[in-house]
């Protein structure tokens, strides 16, 4: 049963405390919504929750300890030393209802739409928590389901609102698509592969050839309604115990072979067809090598999404004038970059493969399979691929203002980077991250963020670019490992440089030496002295340390910024490169740190690689090509 309202307010300071031994709970301004203790059905447990207050069967539409519950009446919510709001019981046991993270003065109401926020009392509007981002078994109005979001989660029973075995949320698969799971289903999109949605825990061999040796009932002329009747299901020969006999065996292998034998010929001839027009087509172009399997997957759309074009190859050497040195834009370990015209008047840049590359395919595969499949206003667009024979191309919108590094580490161009268009590049790396980091269908980790990938389009808005070295992460996980190390020295954060462990973190550390770059103007890779430090994020580390951070802001900034606004971003960029990755903060909290003029910022531990004289980015890359900032850079572990 549920307690009696005995306290009409909707909000808790962190001097208060709700009692579930006085039956206080927390009613919402217009009264729609009760946030506090209650059991549920004939359960005698204490859990917190919230449910509607002039509803005549009270059933708690979100549950805080749903997994945790309590065993008697002694419970009591408050906020700790940490502003972490919590429910402690007489026997010691606690329980965290919200994290605070650290923020000073905060209170903790109850909404009318039935979220219970957490929010900052100096700025209201900064939401430190809410019960709407981890929702139980109940949509309410307002409330968003992204791809981002927690999934709504069935009760076990309904006496015991712990985890049950359904879910709900979007399809990730198809973002227009709402979808109800059972746990004993698993989606299948960590691999990459986004189509298939929910797969069968044991694989039915469903090829078309069934046989089955029992009697068949017509269940719409032979059921009267009366008496009992046996419906048989088809289920995985793997999960019943073998019934066939050696007749039976016989006569599955007879009907069998037949269709194996039909379709093998089918699909030889098939490959025979293909091969023949494909080297036709190499001959008439003056290529004559034969395509290699993966290549023929991607070709096929065994693995690409439908979000972008195929090119023919003679389409391509038209648009950039049969690969013209005067449309070439710079070179890299992928291969040369051109600028093209298509028909329709887009201007495209084209990454292409050469044929004897000694790398480029593991990377062509992933930027295909991933950007193909993000959609954000910060990320660079993928227009479409080509593929035939050896030949591997990329087409990509074409951005005319090249990269942020061809304008952020030359003298004459840097002036041109006002305080303005320098947060809107801030602002927009910012968001490109969050998206691959929390809202995008797979959670994507970049490995390779730099001023040279960082593009910027006619109105100086940016867009990340370079996939090939980006990785799927394990949304359950938090930290992944790599006998692989890719990247650029000078963004590469120490745990993954040195280890191969990788994160969102790693990006973290990356955005912050961006960052830094971009206050600055100065490059952290290189062999250029930052007064006695050997690196820009030692020199930053020791100007924090002197109370002098005011010196590194770029001099065509002085006189023309807001002083505090551009310290708050060192502030931020020394608190992303800490050396521990535990230490640094969320894509999330750094775009509310930089956003948010009174958010109070923890104070920085030690860099990484304070003392490490950082070689040119190049050093690590055999080459790489910023012109049009779509570059690859690989380094091998040993």
């Amino acid at each position: 049963m549920f307690v009696s309202s005995t306290a009409r307010t909707d909000i808790i300071f962190q001097n208060q405390s709700i009692s579930d031994g006085h039956g206080q709970t927390l009613v919402s301004m217009g009264k729609e919504f009760v946030l506090g203790f209650f059991s549920p059905g004939a359960s005698s447990n204490r859990y917190v929750g919230i449910w509607h207050n002039n509803v005549s069967e009270r059933r708690a539409v979100w549950v805080a300890n749903r997994n945790n519950p309590f065993q008697d009446t002694s419970g009591i919510l408050k906020f700790d030393n940490s502003s972490n709001l919590i429910v402690l019981d007489g026997r010691g046991n606690s329980f965290t209802v919200a994290y605070g993270r650290g923020v000073q003065d905060v209170e903790a109401v109850i909404l009318d739409n039935g979220n219970f926020v957490v929010r900052s009392i100096t700025n209201r509007a900064n939401i430190i928590w809410q019960s709407f981002d981890f929702p139980t078994d109940t949509w309410l109005p307002e409330m968003n389901i992204t791809f981002g979001s927690k999934l709504l989660v069935s009760w076990k029973s309904y006496d015991d609102p712990a985890v049950g075995d359904y879910s709900f949320g979007l399809d990730r698969t198809n973002a227009l698509q709402l979808i109800i799971l059972w746990k004993g289903f698993a989606q299948e999109d960590m691999t990459g592969n986004t189509r298939k949605g929910c797969t069968r825990q044991t694989q039915l061999q469903c090829n078309g050839d069934s046989l089955w040796y029992g009697n068949l009932t017509n269940m719409q002329d032979g059921y009267n309604g009366s008496g009992a009747g046996t419906l048989y299901l088809r289920v995985a020969a793997s999960e019943l115990e073998s019934t066939n006999s050696s007749g039976h065996k016989i006569l599955w292998i007879a009907g069998v072979l037949p269709s194996v034998g039909f379709l093998s010929f089918c699909l030889i001839l098939f490959i025979w067809i293909r091969r023949s027009k494909s080297k036709g087509k190499g001959k008439q172009d003056g290529h004559h090598s034969v395509m290699t399997s993966d290549a023929i997957k991607l070709w096929e759309g065994e693995e690409t999404s439908s979000y972008f074009a195929t090119f023919s190859f003679s389409q391509i050497r038209n648009a950039t004038d049969k690969f013209s040195t005067e449309n070439m834009l710079g070179e890299g370990g992928f291969g040369p970059v051109y600028k093209g015209h298509l028909p329709d008047g887009r201007e495209i840049a084209v990454k292409r493969l050469g044929a004897h590359s000694g790398q480029g395919l593991p990377e062509f595969k992933n930027e295909v399979l991933l950007i193909a499949k993000l959609q954000h206003r910060n990320l660079v667009q993928l227009l479409g691929c080509c593929i035939e024979e050896e030949e591997m191309l990329l087409v990509y919108e074409y951005m005319p203002n090249k990269s942020l590094d061809f304008f952020l580490f030359e003298k004459s161009r840097r002036a041109l980077l006002d305080w303005e268009m320098r947060m809107t590049i801030i602002e927009g790396v910012a968001q490109g991250l969050i998206y691959l980091h929390k809202h995008s269908r797979l959670r994507i980790i970049h490995r390779d963020l730099k001023a040279s990938n960082i593009l910027l389009d006619t109105d100086m808005n940016p867009k990340i670019s370079d996939f090939g070295m980006a990785r799927i992460f394990d949304p359950k996980g938090t930290q992944a490992n790599t006998k692989r190390v890719v990247g650029t020295y000078g963004y590469m954060a120490p745990e993954y440089a040195m280890a191969g462990n990788f994160s969102t973190k790693s990006d973290v550390f990356s955005y912050g030496v961006l960052l830094l770059e971009i206050i600055s103007g100065m490059r952290n890779a290189g062999s250029r002295r930052h007064g006695n430090s050997v690196s820009l994020l030692g020199y930053a580390w020791e100007l924090w340390n002197e109370g002098r951070c005011h010196e590194l802001i770029d001099t065509p900034l002085h006189g023309r910024c807001p002083e505090n606004v551009a310290l708050k971003c060192i502030h931020v960029s020394l608190l992303c490169v800490q050396e521990q990755a535990a230490d640094r903060p969320s894509m999330t909290e750094i775009i509310s740190m930089i956003t948010n003029g009174s958010a109070i910022l923890p104070d920085p531990k030690q860099p990484g690689f304070l003392s490490m004289l950082v070689p040119n980015e190049t050093d690590i890359a055999e080459e790489t090509c910023s012109l049009n900032g779509l570059s690859v850079t690989i380094l091998d572990g040993r």
